[in-house]
């Protein structure tokens, strides 16, 4: 669903930061907006992955990431492959852009932040329900500042996102920490060091969380999937040993944790 909020031209001169628009769970189309950028942009990729082509670079994201667009700076955006499904509020106002210079924002931004996400759903309820402008406004302002503080503050290495991206990426496939490190330009001991100081794990202990969540969501919206078509869609060549990972993980059976989901 799409919110257009109700921002006449008064309302959008005497606030400082104002909605535009504001959606949920649409599946995203083609879009080109290298001629006309009117807003500026949050968008949260909720299901299946896209690509964004600026002139300088083009990015791709999955499912859980949090995209900022800077208003008349030209991109296009688009499905990946088959779903590509997104939430986004749109805002303008006279103070945006000395807050972004204030925040040291470029262009654009990629980021996985949960707390903006669980800003952007309060915005939307908020202004299906028919919140004033004035406070949407001040949610707005929240989103801004929570997003780019916490990318600001985060320690992450550049490499482990490219890491984690390809293992997101690929984790359907036989791939081991060599074809990580090579994907990557990098020594095998370097993607080691990266997932133990993140994670205190290794780079084969993150790809089995990965497969086994993704399991777990195949199990939870696939009833008539056989436990060993799961097993093959999430990187597991063997059946028995997918049902046991999966039961050191979970203390259950696939066959129960669906049980548990459907029955």
């Amino acid at each position: 669903m799409i919110y257009v909020a109700e921002t006449d031209k008064r309302t959008q001169e005497l606030l400082p930061i104002y909605l535009y628009t504001v959606g949920m769970r649409h599946t995203q189309e083609y879009i080109d907006r290298t001629t006309d950028s009117p807003c500026y942009h949050f968008m949260y990729v909720e299901e299946g992955e896209g690509v964004y082509i600026f002139p300088e670079k083009c990015v791709e994201v999955s499912k859980g990431c949090v995209v900022f667009l800077r208003k008349n700076y030209p991109v296009i955006y688009k499905p990946k492959g088959n779903v590509f499904v997104t939430a986004w509020v749109t805002f303008d106002g006279s103070v945006v852009d000395s807050l972004l210079k204030y925040l040291q924002v470029g262009n654009y931004a990629f980021f996985e932040s949960e707390v903006s996400w669980m800003i952007m759903q309060n915005i939307y309820k908020l202004a299906c329900n028919g919140t004033p402008n004035e406070i949407l406004s001040k949610h707005v302002y929240e989103l801004i500042v929570t997003f780019f503080s916490e990318m600001n503050k985060s320690t992450t290495s550049p490499l482990l996102v490219q890491a984690k991206a390809y293992i997101k990426k690929n984790y359907q496939s036989d791939i081991s920490v060599s074809d990580i490190a090579g994907a990557l330009g990098v020594s095998e001991s370097l993607i080691f060091r990266l997932f133990h100081n993140e994670f205190m794990m290794t780079p084969v202990e993150y790809l089995r969380d990965v497969r086994i969540e993704n399991a777990k969501r195949l199990l939870t919206q696939n009833p008539d999937m056989k436990v060993m078509e799961v097993a093959t869609k999430c990187g597991f060549s063997d059946a028995a040993y997918f049902c046991k990972v999966f039961r050191n993980q979970t203390s259950m059976t696939p066959k129960a944790y669906k049980k548990l989901h459907f029955y």
